[in-house]
């Protein structure tokens, strides 16, 4: 069953002083009051003992080889269920739903983007031999000229930030921040599939990125993140959990592979390192948030001033010179405390009620960071159980779209009006 869109008025606590704090609160949002703090710090509290994550254990490498899994129906019971579904012509479930679904899944099969340094996701410069020519022809003349001068671009690290976003802007990026690469957001090991390899990420000092048979190298010299948010389709968000509202999460992931492999090759184009990242290398919330991108939510998911939890998230790691942005509140944190909306919009109960801590919920959370862990074993089991993915936390959030033409919407999701 869909769920139904939450007006700013129903509060979800019945204590009076709790409604009448959303209420002022959503309202404060609702001018965007967002002010810059001088580290993440300020936002994230963070146990000196804290060690860098292992891409192993997060929830998608997990299902690759974790046995133990409770991931609910075999596949033969999933596509029963779709064939039910397409038969009876159910709402946001017809074969045009999931035609939609499959064609915004389009790009990232040109990528591995939960691996990383696969496809148009390479840590090497792609390569342009069949076209187009012009860019043939640029390639050629750097190959051939020698002057350092005219194989780099050179500026002030404000210049060069400019130019960078200027570019991932044009490139179809709806939100660009600048951050240090700091390395305890960067995983431990990748875990390679569909080999079900495990390599473990280390700097050196080299010249370019490489991936050995063991590890995965990046230069010590990279020290920047470039972090993009796209912003997802709030009318298909409406629809969750149907095939429909998919295609606006498959959309976002082909966006996200599409613009970090052009940036990374607009950042090669100007003499410098680049590797682009989907989901795969590093932490991408975290370092969202300490590009001033947004704050961490009760949901897991961040929150940005613009477009609340409906981004998706890509990254670009570089040795360019450029300049930090600051990290950014605007109430979050003290917002989801009181707000539980994400968490009774969940089917399977995945989003902690409770309050925050540092404890892992499962091996899939990385403990150590003050936060609202998320179950993600219970997460995943509901798609795998569906079919498709759900994104009803994302589509209750009150900070989705305040000043837009979606805000606070109170009406169901409606696929066949969509399609008109």
């Amino acid at each position: 069953m869909r769920i139904s869109w939450i007006s700013v008025f129903s509060i979800s606590s019945n204590n009076f002083k709790n409604s009448f704090y959303n209420v002022f609160h959503v309202v404060n949002m609702a001018r965007r009051v967002v002010r810059a703090v001088s580290s993440l710090l300020d936002l994230y509290e963070i146990d000196s003992s804290y060690t860098r994550f292992d891409q192993k254990y997060e929830m998608f490498a997990r299902s690759s080889w974790d046995q133990s899994l409770p991931l609910n129906k075999s596949v033969d019971n999933i596509l029963e269920t779709i064939d039910n579904k397409i038969r009876e012509g159910a709402s946001g479930f017809t074969i045009k739903d999931y035609a939609l679904m499959q064609g915004a899944w389009a790009i990232t099969t040109a990528s591995e983007f939960e691996t990383g340094n696969m496809g148009l996701l390479s840590w090497k410069p792609l390569s342009f031999k069949r076209n187009p020519s012009s860019v043939q022809l640029f390639q050629m003349w750097k190959s051939k000229n020698n002057d350092s001068n005219l194989q780099k671009l050179h500026g002030t690290p404000d210049e060069m930030s400019f130019i960078l976003k200027r570019a991932a802007k044009t490139y179809g990026a709806n939100l660009v921040g600048i951050c240090e690469l700091d390395h305890k957001w960067v995983y431990s090991h990748h875990w390679v599939r569909p080999d079900n390899v495990h390599k473990k990420i280390v700097f050196r000092n080299v010249a370019e990125p490489d991936e050995t048979d063991e590890e995965f190298i990046i230069p010590s010299d990279v020290k920047h993140a470039v972090v993009m948010a796209i912003e997802m389709d709030i009318e298909l968000l409406h629809n969750s959990p149907t095939p429909l509202c998919e295609a606006t999460t498959g959309l976002g992931y082909s966006k996200m592979v599409f613009l970090s492999a052009s940036l990374a090759e607009f950042i090669r184009g100007l003499g410098y390192t680049a590797i682009p990242c989907a989901n795969d290398t590093a932490l991408s919330i975290p370092l969202a948030v300490s590009s001033g991108l947004g704050q961490l939510g009760r949901s897991g998911l961040l929150i940005t001033p613009e477009f609340g939890p409906a981004v998706r998230i890509c990254k670009v790691l570089t040795n360019m010179p450029l300049q930090k942005d600051k990290p950014v509140e605007f109430g979050v944190t003290q917002f989801c405390q009181n707000c539980r909306r994400c968490a009774e919009s969940c089917p399977t109960e995945a989003i902690s009620f409770g309050e925050r801590t540092k404890e892992a919920t499962t091996i899939s959370n990385n403990a150590g960071v003050l936060k609202w862990p998320i179950n993600p074993e219970k997460c995943l089991a509901s798609w795998r159980k569906n079919g498709f993915s759900c994104s009803n936390c994302i589509a209750v959030c009150p900070f989705n779209k305040i000043n837009g033409y979606k805000s606070l919407a109170t009406e169901d999701g409606d696929p066949e009006q969509w399609w008109t």
